[in-house]
């Protein structure tokens, strides 16, 4: 777990590094654009132990951001989204006294300053390749939704309902390829294979009785937006 640490720490601070290293003058700096965009994510694998880990269906991401060129090929660009994974958790074996149903969710909300690198305009498309990548921070919440039903035979039933959560701040980083093209002046449009990774969210109680140790995100995604520049 240590070694895994300190290969995240790295390849975030190499992304820092590389923003850093590339950001551009303020006086090279062109008028912002904005978008909008939409992806389908992996399947997220939050606990448990390779072959049969834990995990959530693919699910989808909705991200928005702001860019700005800043000479040449270079452009800064902030990102921001949010990202929910959801499951009913089986509970065969479980005590008679434990949740008749279990539902549990993941929800993350990247923030990304980054750059974004095209290459010059093809000829035949007008369109243009990029790559990004981007230093992120990713508020992570888990919650977990308990319902217990009491009682029957002769006696009424009642239902009782739970919630238990928590959230942190994990640090991150994320990265981008894909191809844009113009749509009609003003507004491109963009797909593009994206990645997410962040820290582990490590061993967390949820109930404040039993503890599990949570993985982060190391997911892909596809991605499909529109960009405008007003």
């Amino acid at each position: 777990m240590l070694t895994d640490r300190r290969c995240f720490r790295a390849r975030a601070a190499a992304a820092l590094a590389l923003s850093l290293a590339l950001a551009p003058r303020p006086a090279a700096a062109g008028p912002w654009s904005f978008g909008l965009a939409g992806a389908v994510v992996s399947d997220f694998r939050y606990a448990g132990i390779d072959p049969y880990p834990e995990r959530f269906e693919p699910s989808t991401v909705g991200l928005i951001s702001a860019e700005r060129p800043a000479g040449g090929v270079l452009s800064v660009r902030v990102e921001t989204g949010y990202l929910r994974f959801e499951r009913d958790v089986p509970l065969a074996g479980i005590p008679e006294d434990a949740a008749d149903s279990q539902r549990l969710s993941a929800h993350f909300v990247p923030v990304s300053l980054g750059l974004r690198v095209r290459t010059p305009l093809l000829a035949e498309s007008r369109g243009r390749a990029f790559v990004q990548v981007a230093p992120t921070f990713f508020w992570t919440g888990l919650n977990r939704h308990d319902v217990i039903r009491q009682g029957g035979f002769r006696e009424p039933v009642t239902t009782t309902e739970k919630e238990y959560s928590i959230g942190r701040w994990l640090p991150g980083w994320s990265a981008a390829a894909g191809f844009e093209i113009p749509v009609v002046d003003r507004l491109g449009a963009e797909c593009a294979v994206r990645y997410l990774a962040s820290a582990r969210i490590g061993r967390r109680s949820l109930d404040g009785l039993s503890a599990e140790d949570y993985r982060g995100l190391d997911q892909f995604a596809l991605a499909f937006g529109l960009n405008w520049t007003p």
